[in-house]
C-alpha cells in the first residue's frame, strides 16, 4: 500500500510512526520490503518519526481541527 500511495502522489517525504514504528525490528523489517526503485523519487526519504505513540493521535486531531478552521476562515 506504501509503495501504491508514493507511486500516486509523489510526495517529498514519507513520515512512519505509532507503537510498531517504534521497535528497531519493526522498522527495520519495513524498510526491506520497500522497493528501492519506488522510493528513489521521495527526495526527503522514509523517516520514522520520534513522537510518542500516546501522542500521535492528540496531534493529527488538532492539526485536523486547525486545517478545518483555517478552511472554514478562507471561506468567509
Amino acid at each position: 500500500m506504501t509503495m501504491n500511495l508514493v507511486r500516486t502522489t509523489d510526495p517529498e517525504c514519507v513520515v512512519f510512526g505509532g507503537g510498531v514504528m517504534q521497535s528497531d525490528y519493526f522498522w527495520n523489517l519495513f524498510q526491506s520490503y520497500l522497493q528501492s526503485n519506488t522510493i528513489r523519487f521521495v527526495s526527503k526519504g522514509i523517516v520514522r518519526t520520534t513522537v510518542s505513540s500516546k501522542e500521535v493521535g492528540l496531534i493529527g486531531a488538532a492539526f485536523i481541527g486547525q486545517s478545518a478552521l483555517i478552511e472554514k476562515s478562507a471561506i468567509h
